[in-house]
């Protein structure tokens, strides 16, 4: 059986249509918490690189490691792609299963490197416990 590999030039935004125009685009980013929001509401999250990796971290949960290099040349923050790897740990979860906050939730928090994406990461974490 093969494996689906992803489509790693989606993890970077496109180039405009004409290379070298004066207009300059600021693409803004996702935070930590990729497409969703703490409270669900609808808002312009902006272009998340990590989309394209979501089926990875779904199929295998042990990938964050192998993969947090990427937050390099993707330019995001360290720690984003294991707070991902958490968030779909997390949403892959039975309703009557949790994960251990000192053993899954708190290590990843640590390895975030600015405080406000650790607090957000937290936040959506304790709405996920019942």
């Amino acid at each position: 059986s093969s494996v689906d590999a992803p489509m790693l030039q989606k993890c970077f935004i496109p180039l405009p249509e004409t290379l070298g125009s004066e207009k300059k685009e600021n693409a803004s980013f996702c935070g930590v918490l990729g497409s969703r929001t703490i409270d669900n509401s609808d808002s312009n999250v902006g272009f998340d690189p990590l989309l394209p990796l979501k089926h990875c971290f779904k199929l295998h949960q042990d990938s964050a490691s192998a993969l947090a290099p990427l937050c390099v040349p993707l330019g995001l923050p360290s720690g984003y792609v294991h707070a991902r790897a958490l968030i779909e740990k997390m949403e892959g979860l039975l309703e009557d299963e949790s994960l251990l906050f000192e053993s899954y939730v708190l290590p990843t928090i640590k390895r975030l490197k600015i405080p406000k994406d650790g607090a957000q990461l937290a936040e959506w974490c304790a709405y996920q416990y019942p």
